[in-house]
């Protein structure tokens, strides 16, 4: 988990500062560490993850196809650690733009909270991140499977990220999958969110997210200027006819609260039909396609010819785009056998599709992936084959928490 959150970190600030990603990971018995060649983590970001009373980002909010949304893995990472050392103070240090922050967090035994003690000295790192997590002497006995389950969480973000170069080094071995191509594109976390995919709960959430941080600090902000962050409201056209037609000339977001504390949702809900009816709605490839080619090229020890397969889909489902790619090749290669999925360009650590009920042609149905597969005639667990699937939606319907089980 703490591998998938950082790589997920590094990947999108790589993406929102235009710079072709290069992660590192190193695994030993006594640290973790993985490192990106993003801008780098702010001063200010560091100091505000160590408070768990608040949210470091209100990204949770926002409908995007984004590989997270919750805005708080960072602090997920200072605590994984400390729990799994049933007690025990953990360490972790992060090098950032010219400083090594070691942060230790405990616990205070008398005041019943956490303690977070936190350091920083000057280091020659200047570029990217590297945040290590050491590894408490009593918990350092890996479980087997520990090594190669890292290799294939490795070579997964390979397979759904062809920008990146990922490199792995663990037990005195490395690892190197490097990118497919520069001609890759997809949707950054940076790209502004279409008004379409947003129902009336959603949107309502989004507007109460953005009160609530005008009540602790933030910038009050007009109906104009919250409509203008949607692709294709930011003209200044656009946005004087959406909000003439919605009856909010010069109204500022606070003055979608009624007197009783609520949302004033007939407003909102004439608002957000408003948006919809003056924007166009977001192409499913506008989202970004990974490609035959690419899947071809990291499939490459498989055999060729018709033992490769590959499909594209896309359309639109509740007025959100989708593409789902699926690969599938013989092969002898260990570490592509079975099943390999990504969401969003990101790596769930369990089959999120196993809840999910398929119309067959015959009129019949199967529950799950593997029991759509075994009608065809395919065991991943004993067949020489790999099954390849990426599914890119702007909003995934989540079954869990931990995001390891989808509703398709």
């Amino acid at each position: 988990m703490l591998v998938k959150e950082l790589i997920d970190n590094s990947l999108d600030a790589c993406e929102q500062a235009g710079v072709a990603p290069d992660i590192g990971v190193c695994a030993s018995d006594t640290a973790l560490t993985v490192s990106g060649n993003g801008p780098g983590i702010d001063r200010e970001v560091i100091t505000r993850i160590l408070d768990f009373s608040t949210r470091t980002s209100d990204k949770a909010a926002y409908v995007s196809p984004t590989r997270g949304a919750h805005g708080n893995a960072l602090k997920t990472v200072l605590a994984i650690p400390y729990v799994l050392n049933e007690g025990r103070p953990a360490r972790v240090e992060i090098e950032s733009r010219g400083l090594r922050h070691t942060i230790v967090v405990s616990t205070d035994d008398i005041g019943r909270r956490p303690q977070i003690d936190h350091s920083a000295a000057i280091v020659v790192k200047t570029e990217g991140t590297s945040i290590r997590v050491v590894r408490d002497s009593a918990s350092s006995q890996e479980e087997p499977g520990d090594a190669q389950f890292l290799q294939n969480l490795i070579l997964d973000y390979s397979l759904f990220n062809p920008h990146a170069t990922l490199r792995l080094h663990q037990d005195g071995q490395g690892n190197r999958f490097a990118a497919s191509g520069d001609g890759f594109r997809k949707w950054l976390p940076s790209d502004p969110t279409s008004v379409h995919w947003y129902n009336r709960e959603r949107f309502e959430n989004l507007v109460a997210s953005c009160i609530a941080a005008e009540r602790t600090g933030s910038r009050q902000r007009t109906v104009r200027e919250f409509i203008s962050d949607f692709r294709g409201l930011s003209g200044t056209a656009k946005q004087k006819q959406v909000i003439a037609q919605a009856g909010l000339d010069r109204a500022y977001l606070h003055d979608l609260v009624l007197s009783s504390g609520q949302l004033d949702r007939r407003a909102l809900q004439r608002l957000l039909d408003v948006a919809q009816r003056a924007s166009a709605p977001v192409k499913p490839e506008a989202l970004g396609v990974l490609g035959e080619d690419h899947f071809r090229e990291r499939m490459s020890h498989s055999p060729s010819g018709n033992s490769f397969r590959y499909k594209r889909l896309h359309g639109f489902s509740e007025n959100l785009p989708f593409v789902v790619e699926c690969a599938f090749a013989v092969t002898d290669d260990p570490v592509l056998l079975g099943r390999h999925i990504g969401l969003n360009w990101s790596v769930p650590l369990s089959n999120p599709i196993q809840e999910n009920q398929f119309d067959l042609a015959d009129g019949s149905t199967a529950w799950g992936l593997p029991a759509l597969l075994a009608r065809n005639r395919i065991d991943l667990d004993s067949d020489p084959v790999c099954l390849v699937l990426h599914l890119i939606c702007p909003r995934f319907h989540f079954l869990d928490r931990g995001k390891g089980r989808v509703d398709l």
